[in-house]
């Protein structure tokens, strides 16, 4: 779904710029894996990346100057990596793989790219698994926008727990 999402947004914005966040390094390589070779310029950190060569990559994605400058870039991240500490306002378009427990670890990440000197619209796109803990996530996020749960000092209450447990 991430890659015919990723082609589409190509087609429509031949020089789009996006980001992609996940909790996993071997979701990370897996994503990797599956952009090499295409027509997109990829761009991974991880905690061994140093940080010259992060901010080398950061600065590529930002302002031009990639290997392959003028064609689409995708950014890919781990959440700890990626969510604080960054301005990415070249990217349009935010991908989160998995959903965060906390729903205000994704706006954290989100507002990587939706910043000050953001000129455009930027879209986010949730992913997660059916019939899994990620889609009771997304229940439990949906239901706390809702107002039918409510945190209180960081703590969900029992009947929003419970929601993570179904099937």
């Amino acid at each position: 779904a991430l890659m015919d999402d990723l082609e589409a947004l190509r087609r429509v914005e031949p020089s789009m710029h996006a980001i992609v966040f996940t909790h996993y390094l071997e979701v990370q390589a897996a994503v990797v894996a599956c952009l090499e070779g295409t027509r997109f310029e990829v761009y991974r950190v991880s905690g061994m990346t140093d940080i010259a060569a992060r901010a080398k990559m950061i600065r590529d994605f930002q302002e031009g100057g990639g290997a392959r400058d003028g064609v689409p870039k995708v950014f890919v991240f781990t959440v700890k990596l990626g969510s604080v500490g960054l301005t990415l306002t070249a990217a349009t378009r935010v991908y989160l793989l998995e959903p965060a427990f906390d729903p205000a670890a994704e706006a954290q990440m989100a507002g990587r790219i939706h910043r000050l000197g953001q000129a455009r619209q930027v879209l986010i796109k949730k992913f997660a698994f059916r019939n899994s803990i990620d889609e009771n996530i997304v229940t439990l996020h949906e239901r706390i926008k809702q107002g039918q749960i409510a945190i209180s000092n960081g703590v969900i209450p029992p009947h929003g727990i419970r929601l993570l447990g179904r099937r």
